[in-house]
């Protein structure tokens, strides 16, 4: 296993994934319709628990780049799972709204110091080629997240109790952290290993996602950070209200537990597939297209009320562009960084796309008290979208051409 340890690596940042992102966010989801029942909860507060927790997310990674150099990314990511655990563990004793800010406290702390800058650090150092498809499959971790714990934790609440729902989570991110502290290691040099590099001949037309020979002005920095502002805004929040969406609209809380399943295996399947995609056809035309499923999975979102089978292809196309929110940030931070400065790049790329996340999460309770309907939010969701991918393609037309 010592000559193949680049596999383990990516297991292992598949699990990073898994509990760091998956816990806190896209398995998240299937929790929202029964807080939002919860009395001392509601729609409000199902927002501002949200919001909490992407604040805390927000603020941690100002001191990720820190954290990581102190503390390496094995060390580093196991803590961080142990933060998310205890969120779960908080979540699960709580009672009143104290009680579930104190667990978005530590989950949110776990996604932040524990997500998407360990495992762009740690991948670029092991692949020196087949970049694209290593955050691909490691990236899959939050969606299988979705996909194996929603209808299990779903069964959990309804035939024990929300808070055992919350406590198996808590169980299961331990188990997690245990095994990343036995398994990760910061450098193939730890293994008396190089960079993993695919020599076969077929393979020569893979992008190898180079940086940039010198960083970007200062005016395409700034719109890059507001294209990952937008991104994160649309990414978490239109994925984390899915679910409630659709009981809005009128579905019952286990079928839009099931289709929230069925969201997490199509997001599994397209974080591989599009790595793979992208290591071919290129990062701009690979970001265009799930953009573009990304936005019309949206649209559909909106009338799936009216025609059930709209939540289907909304499912289908939004678990394929929502793949952006992890694979494309990454990948951005290696092309439109220099060598020097990637890791203040993916740092600050990944504060802006949680400032997103933070942002735009108040607005769907609120819009709902206000409007009577998430629908509102869903189009505000889509139009974000479409913004985003206009600011990316501009950066990239220009600067990697």
């Amino acid at each position: 296993m010592k000559n193949h340890y680049e596999r383990v690596i990516c297991l292992c940042c598949f699990l990073i994934y898994f509990v760091n992102i998956g816990l806190p966010s896209t398995s998240f989801n299937v929790f929202q319709p029964y807080l939002a029942a919860l009395p001392y909860v509601g729609n409000t507060g199902g927002s501002l628990i949200l919001g909490s927790r992407t604040l805390v997310t927000l603020l941690s990674m100002f001191f990720v780049g820190r954290y990581v150099d102190r503390m390496g990314a094995r060390k580093g990511a196991a803590l961080a799972a142990l933060l998310t655990c205890a969120g779960f563990f908080l979540y699960s004793l709580a009672s009143s709204m104290p009680g579930f800010f104190a667990g978005a406290l530590f989950a949110g702390a776990g996604y932040g110091l524990g997500g998407s800058v360990i495992i762009t650090l740690v991948l670029r150092r092991w692949f020196a080629t087949g970049v694209g498809t290593a955050v691909g499959i490691a990236t899959m971790g939050s969606g299988i997240s979705s996909l194996v714990l929603s209808p299990l934790v779903a069964r959990i609440i309804e035939n024990v109790s929300l808070s055992w729902g919350f406590r198996f989570e808590s169980f299961v991110a331990l188990a997690v952290a245990l095994v990343i502290y036995a398994l990760l290691r910061d450098t193939p040099e730890e293994m008396g290993r190089q960079p993993y590099r695919n020599e076969s001949p077929r393979r020569k037309n893979v992008s190898e996602h180079t940086a940039l020979s010198a960083p970007l002005p200062r005016g395409a920095k700034i719109l890059l950070l507001v294209g990952a502002t937008l991104l994160g805004g649309v990414a978490v929040d239109a994925y984390n209200y899915f679910s409630i969406l659709l009981t809005s609209q009128g579905m019952d809380t286990l079928h839009a537990a099931t289709l929230i399943a069925l969201l997490g295996g199509v997001l599994t399947a397209s974080k591989f597939i599009s790595g793979f995609v992208i290591d071919r056809v290129g990062t701009l035309r690979g970001t265009m297209m799930l953009f573009a499923l990304m936005t019309t999975g949206l649209i559909c979102a909106c009338f799936s009320g009216s025609n059930p089978a709209l939540a289907y292809v909304a499912v289908l196309l939004f678990g394929f562009g929502v793949t952006l929110g992890s694979l494309g940030i990454s990948l951005w931070s290696m092309e439109l960084s220099t060598p020097d400065t990637l890791t203040s790049t993916v740092k600050n790329l990944q504060i802006a796309y949680a400032l997103g996340g933070f942002t735009l999460s108040l607005m769907p309770g609120p819009l709902m008290d206000l409007f009577g309907s998430y629908i509102i939010s869903y189009v505000v969701f889509a139009t974000l979208s479409l913004v985003c991918a206009i600011i990316i393609a501009s950066i990239y037309l220009r600067y990697r051409k």
